[in-house]
């Protein structure tokens, strides 16, 4: 019972965000529409990962509001330089292009990490920094049963870092996530190099 009653939340919470955006006065604050917009596809992104049943009736629709809302949201914060604002919507991007499951959507996802961790990085956002970095990290090494060397550097540096914020005294499971990563690019590097 609990996932249908979180994706229940969920969706009372986009009809929301959607109807408190059609309210919205053309003249507003575009500061409000980008906050409306970023939780709108957030709450889409959410209700997308929900299990089964508890999911939208129509998935690719949703994804397609959801990656349209947080577009959106992310002109605006650009427009204003709002980094930290950015650092938000990027993430929320990198989890929405997850629910797809192509190589062009996880090469998405991947550059929204890396920009969500740039933004973070500029604004001293530590924690979306590391959650930033341990998606990327993710994205890389489940993209292909042997990504290049390249690649599998770029995930085990992102580790690194995640590492730096997700130590074992303060995120215990996220540090224990690092570690079996690390381990996972490490032993998949040893498989390309000569």
């Amino acid at each position: 019972a609990q996932p249908a009653v979180a994706a229940a939340a969920l969706r009372a919470a986009v009809e929301a965000f959607e109807a408190a955006l059609a309210a919205l006065d053309q003249s507003a604050p575009t500061v409000e529409r980008a906050a409306l917009l970023h939780d709108l596809g957030g709450a889409l992104v959410a209700w997308l990962h929900a299990p089964g049943d508890s999911a939208p009736p129509d998935p690719s629709q949703a994804l397609a509001r959801a990656i349209g809302a947080l577009v959106g949201a992310a002109e605006i914060q650009q427009a204003q330089n709002d980094s930290a604002g950015l650092a938000s919507t990027f993430l929320a991007l990198g989890d929405a292009y997850l629910c797809v499951t192509s190589a062009d959507a996880r090469t998405r996802a991947a550059e929204c990490y890396r920009r969500a961790a740039l933004y973070a990085h500029a604004t001293d956002d530590r924690p979306s920094f590391a959650r930033a970095q341990f998606n990327l990290a993710g994205v890389i090494l489940d993209g292909a049963a042997q990504p290049p060397a390249e690649a599998l550097q770029e995930a085990a540096g992102a580790l690194r870092l995640a590492g730096r914020v997700y130590t074992a005294a303060a995120y215990p499971a996220q540090h224990r996530a690092v570690q079996r990563n690390l381990r996972i690019a490490r032993a998949k590097l040893k498989g390309v190099r000569p």
